[in-house]
Order: C-alpha cells, then sequence, then structure tokens
C-alpha cells in the first residue's frame, strides 16, 4: 500500500488545493461518507488527485467546503470518478448542485471492451496492472485521527483514478468514441436525479403489483408520510417503517 498524503484540515490549505486543481483541465474525485444510521450522507472524506498533487480533505475539521464547492461548478475543468452516483449525489446534498462535467471512468470502460458495471479495483488490475489493498471497506470514516492505513487506502482510489482515466481517454480518442458518452454524462449530471419526490417513493418497494387498488393508494400515503419523516428526523427509512410493514399495512 502507498503512503497515506496529509489530511487537509485548514481553510489555508483547502485554498491551496483548490488553487492546484483549477490550473489543471481535470482532477480525479472521491469520497468517503457514512449513512448507515441517517438519511443523508454524511460526508467524511473528499480525496482529490492529478499528475503531480494528491490530497485527502477533511470534511469533518472544517467550517466549510466553499471553495471545493465552486471548483466543482467550475465548467473549465472536468470532474473524474467511478461509479459517480453516490458522489454526485453527496455534492448535490451539501450544494443543491451536481458537478460538471464529469467523466465517468466505469461508464466509460465497457465501449473499450471491459465489462458493464466494473468496479474500480477490477479496472485497475485489468489496465494498470495493479492490485489494490483491501480491508478497509468497514472503516468508520468518522473516526478522527483516521488510521494512516485507511487514509492511504481512501487516497489509492484517486491515485490510480489518475492513469485509468488517461488510459480509458485515451483509448476513447484514438476510436473516436468520446462523444459517444455525452448523453449519460448529461443524464449523470441530472439534478432531478437526486431530488427525491416523497409522491415517489413507493415506485420503489416490492410487491406494490400485488396490492388491490385501495391497497396501492394507502402505500403512497403511507410511502410519502415515512419519507418526510425519516427526512426530518434523518434516519433511515426502515428506522421509521419497514418496508415488509409498510406493504403489510397497506
Amino acid at each position: 500500500m502507498n503512503e497515506a498524503p496529509p489530511l487537509i484540515t485548514t481553510a489555508t490549505g483547502l485554498e491551496q488545493t483548490v488553487d492546484a486543481l483549477r490550473r489543471c483541465d481535470w482532477f480525479a474525485l472521491d469520497t468517503e461518507f457514512i449513512r448507515e444510521d441517517t438519511y443523508w450522507p454524511e460526508l467524511c472524506l473528499v480525496q482529490v488527485a492529478t499528475d503531480e498533487h494528491l490530497a485527502c480533505i477533511d470534511p469533518l475539521a472544517l467550517d466549510h467546503l466553499d471553495p471545493l464547492l465552486e471548483l466543482l461548478d467550475d465548467q473549465a475543468v472536468t470532474k473524474v470518478l467511478h461509479a459517480a452516483g453516490q458522489d454526485l449525489e453527496v455534492f448535490h446534498h451539501l450544494s443543491g448542485r451536481v458537478p460538471t462535467p464529469v467523466f465517468d471512468t466505469q461508464l466509460a470502460a465497457p465501449l473499450l471492451g471491459y465489462p458493464e458495471q466494473a468496479g474500480f479495483g477490477r479496472l485497475v488490475e485489468q489496465l494498470l496492472g495493479v492490485r489494490l489493498a483491501k480491508g478497509h471497506a468497514r472503516t468508520d470514516w468518522r473516526e478522527r485521527p483516521l488510521p494512516p492505513a485507511a487514509l492511504a487506502y481512501a487516497a489509492d482510489d484517486v491515485r490510480y483514478l489518475v492513469p485509468l482515466y488517461e488510459a480509458l481517454h485515451a483509448g476513447l480518442a484514438e476510436r473516436g468514441r468520446l462523444g459517444w458518452l455525452d448523453e449519460e454524462f448529461a443524464r449523470l449530471t441530472d439534478a432531478t436525479r437526486y431530488e427525491r419526490d416523497p409522491d415517489a417513493a413507493w415506485r420503489r418497494l416490492k410487491g406494490v403489483d400485488r396490492l388491490p387498488d385501495a391497497g396501492r393508494a394507502t402505500v403512497r400515503a403511507l410511502a410519502r408520510w415515512r419519507e418526510q419523516q425519516a427526512r426530518a428526523d434523518n434516519v433511515p427509512r426502515g428506522h421509521i417503517l419497514r418496508d415488509d410493514a409498510l406493504i403489510d399495512l397497506a
């Protein structure tokens, strides 16, 4: 495993990091967050990297992330992520906006013959010949100080995203396929994708199709109430009412 980079915990450090990233056309971006016991994801770490710069930013130590959020809105700088959906949701919750433009390596890889929905570690091994360390998937990212091994593990997610992006981008450009991703990336950065409508919460439930008409009307009302209550209390939906219990009630 590579060494852990310093953890950015001051406003000055954040501004210096953002200034370095802004001088580039693109940078790699990843997050670590916790949401097992909350409705909204709690951002615990932001990792960024370029060919020359690598940093981990500590949102728990900073009063705000405004310089970074402004950079995420900068149309002149591409944000490179892998399986970007959950990371983009985190930033949408923070600012009400979705970072743009983006390049998602998981979406790009199949255009060069790699498997659909391939995990980051698998692609890094296939394209770069590097086997990433495992064992920190269950890390409590709210822990401070973070263990150096956990910080190094998190940093590797952007350290190797840089050459991964370069390889995929070059391969797509050589084949004239870069434009093939435009529509998918546009859908990925559509803010409505991350705006959860309580009136549509029932659509995620299994078993609705087995309910009579009156039961379907009830399940919609129950799901809307549960969604609103979970948001207000910032707890998982299941802490208010489990899916199976909701269907049984309906």
